[in-house]
Order: structure tokens, then sequence, then C-alpha cells
């Protein structure tokens, strides 16, 4: 800040408070990058709420927003007035200016600078979580990369695995080489519950060696256990229902869960969100979160809802930050990293080894341990089991989107699909493989079961679709041709007109091609091929036919 920028203001702070009788004896100052300090000496004891009453009026004659006002001591009052002109912290001057205090963290996170300067780092181990807060366009995505950078750059590939939750599929590419990245509903939910299932593993390993926590583990064992950071991009995403309440209960469980027992077993977590409202935070989640960034918020109830106090709301934004730990609020600039920086930071985490890391699936991963029943199948079983055949490809988004189904109803269809092995077992992507690869195979398997519509007899249905044509036509030979044929390894009717029909007969065939959506492919030379699938409507077209043979038409049309 300049010299004239600081008198200005010192000069301006001073007339205000001796206009309410109130002598300012002294004042020093820690200038920050965006943010100075102004330590406000009285001569006399000063009332706090005094001074809080000044604070709209210290905004107006400074011109800015946002005066946090501190006590320190009885006659010691601190002002925090944001800078005329704010001044950008680069991650990567952070980063050098901290390389050996950063060596003594498990897992360092840099985020950013105070006022005079000091680097605000944090050790997400001891956190053992971290909670970030606030409105939108406050600093919310470089701080998340700033974040990743800082693992990325100070730990090892066998220290760390990442797994990323982007719901939004494009905030957190430039990760994909190095993290393993969720979006999809049904994606996060598997990977939560795999999580859950290492943590298990992780738990029998420290049991088995006596020890009580990863770190004393690996101090003892050859094999080490990485440390996991599950970062989760936008928490109100995945833990609001927006119509799917089984999907956002099941998430919050999971994801609480984690938070309770990860600690010792390596596993933490950074939360982001840019909705910071009661129904996203709740006691919950501050329970398990008790280490907390808070950025601008656009109300002081949000603000309390984030750090239990109202000071977020009078954060200047662009990366103006309050961190909350251990009851203690920090006032920081985040640091800025540019993507050509990141970029960097990526292709050289690359090319010490990182890849994406891998999960075991669990056993219980969207699937159910009680034995379902062919009676017990749900109504729209066969039609979506067909459906996926057909496609050759499974989702329980695909399944909702094609027949207008609630996801609990979808997920239900997906497990009973998977239980009778139609599709594979969800492994963390988004499709299923689907095992069963045509219709026959999929008629077996539904024979087998007894479920699903019983097979028309063709052969009969040719006869008499054939005998009903013959009494209307006087050489039906010469007209039709109607016989059983094999058509796609099933029995199929199958009607030619050789010639063009006219009056009755053209009516008739029309009709017939109505029912089953046929057209007329090469001028003259008309046919139709009913398949089994048809059975139903195939019905319809003998009693067509009969009811035309009740009446008197005469055999030219």
């Amino acid at each position: 800040m300049e010299q004239q920028e600081l008198n200005i203001k010192v000069s301006k702070i001073k007339a205000i408070f001796e206009s309410r009788g109130m002598e300012v004896k002294e004042v020093l100052l820690e200038e920050g990058p965006a943010v100075t300090l102004f330590k406000l000496a009285f001569q006399d004891r000063v009332d706090l709420d005094s001074v809080m009453a000044l604070r709209d009026d210290l905004g107006t004659s400074l011109s800015v927003r946002g005066v946090r006002i501190l006590r320190f001591q009885e006659s010691l009052i601190g002002l925090e007035v944001p800078n005329w002109h704010r001044e950008q912290v680069s991650f990567h001057e952070v980063f050098n200016k901290n390389k050996d205090a950063l060596r003594e963290y498990e897992l360092p996170l840099i985020l950013g600078e105070t006022f005079g300067g000091d680097p605000v780092n944090l050790d997400l181990a001891k956190a053992p979580h971290l909670l970030c807060a606030g409105a939108t366009k406050q600093g919310n995505s470089i701080l998340v990369k700033t974040l990743i950078a800082s693992l990325l750059l100070t730990k090892q590939p066998d220290e760390l695995q990442l797994y990323l939750f982007d719901p939004k599929l494009v905030n957190l590419t430039e990760f994909k080489d190095v993290a393993k990245i969720f979006n999809y509903p049904e994606q996060s939910e598997w990977a939560l519950k795999a999580i859950l299932a290492e943590m298990e593993r992780r738990f029998k390993i420290l049991a088995e060696n006596k020890v009580s926590t990863q770190s004393q583990y690996n101090d003892i064992s050859a094999e080490r256990l990485p440390n996991i950071v599950i970062l989760i991009d936008e928490l109100a995403d995945y833990t609001l229902p927006y119509g799917n309440e089984l999907f956002a209960r099941s998430f919050r469980d999971h994801l609480i869960s984690i938070a309770q027992l990860g600690r010792s077993v390596g596993v933490h977590v950074i939360a982001v969100t840019q909705r910071p409202s009661k129904d996203v935070i709740n006691a919950y989640v501050k329970a398990n979160f008790s280490t907390r960034v808070a950025f601008r918020t656009t109300t002081e109830n949000d603000s309390f809802t984030v750090i239990d106090c109202p000071d977020a709301a009078e954060l200047t934004g662009r990366g103006d930050m309050l961190l909350s730990d251990e009851g203690e609020l920090t006032r920081f600039q985040g640091c800025y990293i540019s993507e050509e920086e990141l970029n960097l930071i990526v292709k050289d985490a690359s090319s010490r080894g990182y890849r994406q890391p891998s999960l075991s699936p669990c056993e219980d991963s969207e699937t159910t341990t009680e034995i379902i029943s062919p009676e017990s199948l749900d109504e729209r079983f066969e039609e979506v089991a067909r459906f996926v055949v057909d496609k050759q490809k499974a989702s329980v988004a695909e399944i909702q989107r094609t027949f207008g189904l609630g996801y609990a109803k979808a997920t239900r269809i997906m497990n009973q699909l998977e239980y009778f092995g139609i599709v594979g077992q969800l492994n963390g992507e988004v499709i299923r493989q689907v095992l069963i690869k045509t219709q026959k195979e999929l008629d077996d398997l539904l024979d087998k079961l007894k479920i699903g519509k019983k097979r028309p007899d063709m052969k009969k249905k040719t006869e008499d679709i054939r005998e009903l044509f013959v009494c209307k036509c006087n050489d039906p030979q010469h007209q039709f041709i109607i016989q059983t044929i094999d058509f796609e390894n099933d029995p199929a009717v199958y009607i030619s007109v050789l010639l063009t029909p006219v009056g009755f007969f053209k009516r008739l065939i029309n009709g017939i091609k109505y029912i089953f959506g046929h057209r007329s492919k090469y001028g003259d030379f008309q046919e139709i091929i009913i398949n089994p699938d048809d059975a139903d409507r195939l019905q319809d077209v003998v009693d067509m036919l009969k009811e035309v043979k009740k009446k008197e038409v005469p055999q030219n049309g």
C-alpha cells in the first residue's frame, strides 16, 4: 500500500473516533496484500460496543466495504480495513517461502498470507477434515486447485491417493491423470461405499498389528498405507434431494461415517460448497468438520452457519477468507494459481508416478444380499431387461430417463438385473457391462425363471392368417405368400404381396401395415415380417381378418 493511502486512512480514522470523544494515542500498522490491520491504542479504556457502532461510519469515510473490528486489550482495538488497491498472492512464492515448514506436515495445505506476509498453512492430517463455504465467485474454485496442488507438490505417489467428486463435470478435469474423479450420483455413492470398505480393511490391519493409527502402522511396516484425501467440490449437489431423497440420504450417511472414523486410518475429507445454508451444513457436518474456511457470505446468518460468527459477511471477496481452527479466526488472502502453473504441477506429478488410484468393489455396492424371487420382480423388469440387452449398456441414469422412473425404482430394477446375471457389478464407472448378448439368450433366461410373456405358436398363427386370406382371393398362390420363416433366430410370420392389391385387399394390407408400423418398400412388391415380439398385435391381425370375413365383399374389391 502506498504511504499516501496509509496517511489518509489514519487521519480519517482518528477524526471519526475523536468526534465521538475517543482520543487515539497511537496507530500501529500491519500491511497485507488485500487488507491492512490498524491497531488503535486509546488514551483511556473504550467500550467495544461504542466502537462497533462506528463500523458503518468508518466504512463510508474510508470508501471501503467490510471493516472488521477486533479487541486486543481494554484500550487496544484493531480495525481490518480493505486496501484500495489489492495485491495478488502468488502460490509459487508462498510455496517457496514455506518449503522447510511444510516438510513437518503430514498433509500440507497452502492457503495464503496474512497481513504481515506470514504464510497460512494447515496440516490436514491434524485437522482432520476441512470445510470450505461461502457465496459464489468469491475464490472457491481457485482455493480448491491450490489445495490439490499443495498435496501433489509435497507428497509422493505411494503416500497419497486423491479421490475427487465433481458433479459439474468440468471443474476438476485438469487432475484426471493423477486422481480418480467421480461425477455422477451412481459413481459417487459406489465410491463412498468402497472407501468405507477400505477403511474397514485398514481397521482390521491395525488391530492385527496392535496399533491404533495409520501413522503408527507405517512406522513399523514395510508396506505403507497411503493417505486417502476425498475432495467434494460441491457438497450441496450430493446432499440435497433435488427429487432424489434416497441418494441424498445415503450420501450424507456415508460421508458422516467416513468423517467420524477416517482419521485413525488416514482418510480425510475436504468439502466445498457455495450454498452455506443449514440444510447443507447441518449439525452433523459441523460436528465433524471443526476446521473451516469461510469466504464472503451474502448474509450474517450464512456466516453464523459456517464459522459461528457474523464476520464472513464483512469480507471483501476475491480470495479474502477467514480460517476457523481450534476456536481462533485468522483472516488471510488466498493464493492465486494460474492454469499454466497448475498444468506444470500436474505434469510433474504424473512424471513422478501419480496415476488414477483404484478402489476395490465393495460387496454390497449397489446390490442386495437378500434372495430375489421371480415373483418379487418389478413389473417393468422384463421391459428394462430387453432395453439394456438391445442397447448393450446399462446405467441407472439411462433407465431413469428412458422409462421415466425415479432413482429408487431404477436402482431396484438394476439390482434385480445384476442378481439374475443380466448386467455385471458396478465397478466405479457409470456404464455397467451387459452380460446377456442377444434377445434369444434373454428369452431362455426368462423362460427358466418362468417370467415374461409366453412365446406364441407362430406356425399356428401362420395357418390362421393363410386360411383367412384364401377365403378372400380367387388365386391366393398368385396373390400372396404366407409362411413361417426363421427371422433373427426366431420363428416369424412372413406375408408377401406379389401384385399390387386393389380395393378390399389394398385396405386389408394397409391395415396390417398400420398395425405393425411397416411401409411399402419396392413399388408393387410389398412384404411384412411379424416377429414373436409382436405377438400381442399379431392377434389383432387375426381378429381384423375374421371381422372382414363376416362381410360380403366383391372378390376384386
